[in-house]
């Protein structure tokens, strides 16, 4: 049987990236390597290079860079309004907290790297 683990995105500086999820999101890690950062609940970061040769046998195009816009990151907070005054100092900001369709309260950031970061109040999150 398959079974989903953790979802791994790309980036450009492990250090940077880690210390911008541990530092600002607030995670810390489970796990590190030089190339690979293993963080609670299945979110981890790879060195994007490294993980693009291991899985496709090929560099990446020069001048591609890592963050799309077809994929967002989840992460719940227990303290919304004081995450985001902290997350609004050192990342850019897509929009402020507001309530969304599904009735969550939730902002949206970008990481290093430009991954999307959607960061909750997890009203769904079995309590």
């Amino acid at each position: 049987m398959i079974r989903f683990h953790n979802a791994i995105a790309f980036v450009e500086s492990v250090s940077a990236s880690t210390a911008f999820y541990r530092d600002i999101i607030g995670i810390t890690p489970i796990f590190e390597s030089e190339t690979f950062v293993l963080f609670p609940d299945g979110f981890s970061i790879h060195d994007g290079d490294a993980l693009h040769d291991a899985a496709l046998g090929r560099s990446r195009e020069p001048g591609a860079t890592w963050g799309r816009d077809n994929t967002v990151y989840y992460f719940v907070s227990d303290t919304l309004d004081e995450d985001f005054s902290r997350v609004t100092k050192a990342s850019t900001i897509l929009h402020t907290i507001q309530a969304l369709p599904s009735g969550e309260l939730a902002f949206r950031c970008l990481d290093p790297d430009g991954h999307i970061l959607e960061v909750g109040d997890g009203i769904y999150e079995p309590h």
